[in-house]
């Protein structure tokens, strides 16, 4: 998939609305005969995030995600080993595969007080046409004008969801519930088998970077800057429901009056371990989190 683009709007009513543009070129890779390797891989290259203006795109497109490869797979050739100190994902082979995400690249993250608004502005919106679908969902009128069928929008005038109801006739309507009945048996049987869980999941990077940016009334400087290098993080969903991660953590703050960047945090390598244990008659489910570093 080249060059394909995800468009999330504030009010799709608008043309000039504020968006935020999700762009990148998928690759994918199934293997169903080779399941006890690695069945899945997706690789996503030049993937981008930006929030800009409908009517002009180029004008105002301001970056949050620079572009980035992100390599996405199951694994199930290597799983969960143990470990003196913590358990990672690497290590004796079991049934269940891993999902593993890797970025190749350095991660670029911006994120202003105007994009933390959108967001919200676009959740809100998202979760009215929710709730209006919720509340009518056997409403589907038919335009007959239409040949391929009826197209409805639900949920006001900043709506995303859309809905289509095909014109048939009675001998087609039969026809087709009697194929809805046989397709939906059908999935019914198949649908615990295609079922797949997951042992666990890992994230690498050889460097993510975060960058808070106040760009309220005419501002539009950097707050501050935090970077994790040799990123690593594994979590267990199955057994023991631990996880760890590790990285080098260096923190930047902006100093207005020499217009430079100061330390904020000198570079620490930091171990993060946590384990989730099970609730009891006692006490409920609680996690325990343990933290250790060394500056550099």
């Amino acid at each position: 998939m080249t060059d394909t683009e995800i468009v999330v709007v504030e009010n799709d009513a608008s043309m000039d609305t504020a968006a935020v543009i999700l762009k990148t070129t998928a690759v994918l890779a199934y293997r169903p005969n080779h399941f006890s390797e690695r069945p899945l891989t997706v690789s996503l290259q030049s993937l981008e995030v930006f929030s800009c203006l409908l009517a002009s795109i180029d004008d105002t497109a301001l970056s949050i995600i620079d572009p980035v490869t992100v390599l996405i797979e199951l694994n199930s050739a290597v799983k969960l080993k143990n470990q003196t100190a913590t358990r990672g994902l690497l290590g004796a082979t079991q049934s269940m595969p891993t999902l593993e995400i890797h970025f190749h690249s350095q991660l670029n993250v911006r994120l202003s007080y105007h994009d933390v608004k959108l967001f919200l502005r676009i959740f809100e919106s998202a979760q009215r046409q929710v709730n209006a679908a919720i509340e009518k969902p056997d409403y589907h009128p038919v335009d007959r004008s239409t040949p391929s069928g009826s197209y409805e929008t639900v949920g006001g005038s900043d709506s995303l969801f859309i809905t289509q109801k095909p014109i048939c006739t009675e001998n087609e309507n039969i026809e087709s519930s009697n194929f809805v009945a046989d397709r939906n048996l059908m999935g019914a049987s198949s649908e615990e088998n295609s079922t797949v869980s997951l042992a666990g999941f890992e994230v690498t990077g050889t460097a993510l970077n975060f960058c808070l940016i106040d760009d309220c009334g005419n501002n539009d400087i950097p707050l501050v800057e935090i970077m994790l290098n040799s990123l690593y993080l594994w979590h267990d969903l199955q057994h023991t429901k631990e996880g760890s991660s590790h990285a080098t953590v260096v923190a930047y703050n902006y100093n207005r009056n020499v217009s430079g960047w100061e330390p904020f945090i000198e570079p620490w390598k930091c171990t993060v371990h946590w384990h989730n244990s099970e609730p009891t008659s006692k006490k409920g489910a609680s996690t325990l989190v343990k933290v250790h570093g060394t500056v550099v």
